[in-house]
């Protein structure tokens, strides 16, 4: 699997998980843009760590 194949991956997950959020939170905004932060984060850091193999 290529790099690029891992991250279409990793951003097709993050997106399911991002739409999960919204319906999860019910309208607490706070805590839904808590989720997509760490989302974000976790994000960068999966993609930093992909470089570095």
């Amino acid at each position: 699997m290529t790099s690029r194949k891992i991250k279409n991956i990793i951003n097709l997950i993050l997106a399911i998980l991002i739409v999960i959020a919204i319906f999860a939170v019910r309208g607490n905004y706070i805590l839904f843009w808590g989720i997509v932060l760490v989302i974000y984060v976790s994000q960068w850091g999966l993609f930093k760590w992909l470089e570095k193999r």
